[in-house]
């Protein structure tokens, strides 16, 4: 019995110490496992660290690029305003002083619808017709020299339709007392060296303005008699203040209302010059 019980507990000491040996290596594997982990844990950690460190990197490159590009643009754009200075400093002397220049206001022309043989009513169609459709080829010039000298166009229309009916070589020699008239506005020749009448019959521009500075001599005699030169006024002056030159001045009146639509109280316009 002792032999056997001595054997057991052998037995049992040897089992002991065999599972104390595999406890050992149980907890061994178990280290080594653990410390395998670890160090799989610590190694993805470090890959994923690293490939963060990679993305950041390009991330900056990539950022450097562009700030590189948009500070070339930014040089390439004060290049081009430097050189856009230097050429207008160049152009422009800086010690020069600038003018500054006030606004002009734009000049506003007279302008006027000029009548025609059309525009004439039935009744003076009969009496005026053949002499407003001369003066018609002469409406342009009528209104360029008229509105040059501050006159109503209308006016000089109707003077010419009822001295020479448009007809430029106009040339009269009958008068009583000796004078003759001349061209389109028929002036008369007791103007002596004033004028030079011979150049109004090829001259129909000079003719107009002859004329105009006769009518402008009306206006002025009228007003120092302290008359208002009105059209039927500087009418009757025109023709000479007779009862003669009164019938002149009502009938070139009545066409004067007719083709312009005023009345003979209308003021000549006229521009005075400083001598006069």
């Amino acid at each position: 019995m002792d032999i056997w019980h001595l054997k057991n507990k052998y037995i049992i000491k040897f089992m002991l110490v065999i599972v104390f040996i595999y406890s050992l290596q149980c907890a061994g594997s178990s280290m080594i496992i653990a410390e395998n982990r670890t160090w799989l844990l610590k190694s993805e950690a470090q890959k994923n660290k690293t490939v963060n460190i990679q993305i950041q990197s390009q991330s900056l490159i990539s950022k450097e690029a562009v700030i590189k590009s948009e500070i070339k643009e930014i040089d390439m754009q004060t290049l081009v305003e430097i050189e856009t200075i230097t050429e207008t400093s160049a152009l422009v002397p800086q010690a020069a002083p600038v003018e500054v220049v006030a606004p002009v206001a734009p000049v506003v022309p007279i302008t006027y619808q000029m009548p025609t043989a059309s525009n004439l009513s039935d009744e003076m169609k009969a009496i005026w017709e053949k002499k407003v459709i001369g003066t018609d080829q002469w409406n342009t010039l009528i209104e360029k020299v008229s509105v040059e000298e501050g006159i109503d166009p209308i006016f000089i229309k109707c003077v010419m339709a009822i001295e020479s009916g448009g007809y430029q070589q106009a040339h009269n020699t009958k008068n009583a007392n000796g004078t003759q008239d001349y061209g389109l506005m028929q002036v008369n020749s007791s103007w002596g060296s004033y004028f030079d009448y011979d150049k109004m019959l090829y001259d129909p521009e000079y003719a107009i303005r002859s004329g105009i500075q006769v009518v402008r001599r009306k206006v002025i005699l009228a007003e120092k008699s302290g008359v208002q030169p009105t059209v039927f006024e500087v009418l009757w002056r025109y023709n000479g203040k007779s009862a003669r030159g009164k019938i002149y001045a009502e009938r070139v009146t009545k066409l004067y209302n007719n083709l312009s639509g005023k009345t003979e109280n209308e003021l000549v316009l006229i521009k005075k010059t400083e001598n006069a």
